[in-house]
């Protein structure tokens, strides 16, 4: 929603969205940072949404963050997204990763077509593997199951980086490769 240029200028979303964003966390935040109070439970603002990070709670911690999360009748109409070990609070439902991933294309006038690589792991990046696998792109899970029909699968980041390599035509690196090319180099 928020992207920084080349040239150093700054895009922002509209007006609009920026007020009902910040209408929207002066109502919410409050109540949502007093999660941060419950044991192992972590929170990471991200301004247009808001992780809380029970990666280190008990289950009866997460047992509570669930049951407020549920209960609180402004945070029902929240979408959540769940991953591993986090639950994603969409300040706007109109806001998601997909909406980011459009208005990207929008500001570089890309015509994304053919063209788009998306990678995730949880619900919030389900929307946007679905548009740019739509888009006849290339989308990975990052993770044990796929997110969406049609992602790729990949076990952790180092897995990943090598799909996109290959997608792109780059040779996978050899240690002993890089150790054969530096050797050649010094004895120049």
């Amino acid at each position: 929603m928020e992207w920084q240029m080349p040239d150093g200028k700054r895009r922002l979303a509209g007006r609009d969205l920026q007020e009902k964003l910040n209408q929207r966390r002066k109502t919410l935040l409050p109540k949502i940072r007093s999660m941060e109070t419950i044991p192992g439970v972590e929170m990471e603002d991200k301004k247009w949404s808001i992780a809380i990070h029970v990666r280190k709670a008990s289950m009866e911690s997460r047992t509570f963050v669930h049951l407020l999360l549920e209960d609180w009748k402004p945070l029902r109409r929240i979408r959540k997204f769940r991953g591993p070990d986090v639950i994603e609070l969409q300040l706007l439902s109109e806001v998601d990763k997909a909406y980011g991933v459009r208005r990207l294309c929008d500001i570089l006038d890309f015509e994304p077509e053919g063209r788009l690589i998306y990678s995730g792991d949880d619900e919030n990046d389900a929307m946007a593997m679905q548009w740019v696998l739509h888009l006849k792109g290339k989308a990975f899970t990052v993770g044990k199951t796929p997110l969406v029909r049609g992602s790729r699968v990949v076990n952790d980041p180092s897995a990943l980086a090598r799909e996109v390599r290959k997608l792109v035509g780059m040779r996978e690196s050899n240690p002993d490769d890089e150790r054969a090319e530096r050797v050649q180099y010094e004895s120049l």
